[in-house]
């Protein structure tokens, strides 16, 4: 008889623990939820501050202002490189090679790699 007493009250012991563990991992549950709620809402307000604190100033780029200057003012992109790339900055590229500042009538060209990076006044 002290084995089937022994066993009843493990069983019990066994519902109980069982119980308990169902409580722990629904409130396990709960708070992963109530943490991954209070995360979003530490996230959302750091996005806020940041565009708070951000330069919120509307820019145009200069791809933008290419764009606008050749397709509603109807500049000729094709005939402003041409004015750039005369064809003494390129004999003097040629001979010169594709790095350096080269004149242009009332301005100067100035190239890396053989590409135009600005122009100087």
């Amino acid at each position: 008889m002290g084995k089937a007493k022994d066993i009843r009250g493990l069983k019990s012991l066994l519902r109980k623990l069982e119980g308990d563990a169902e409580i722990l991992k629904v409130s396990y549950i709960n708070k992963q939820k109530e943490y991954g709620a209070k995360n979003d809402a530490v996230n959302d307000l750091k996005l806020k501050i940041s565009r708070l604190e951000s330069d919120n100033n509307i820019r145009v780029s200069e791809h933008a202002m290419l764009r606008y200057l050749e397709r509603v003012k109807r500049i000729d992109i094709s005939e402003v490189e041409k004015e750039i790339l005369t064809d003494s900055v390129i004999d003097m590229v040629d001979k010169l090679g594709g790095n350096g500042t080269y004149p242009n009538n009332t301005f100067k060209v100035v190239m890396k790699n053989h590409t135009v990076i600005t122009i100087i006044n």
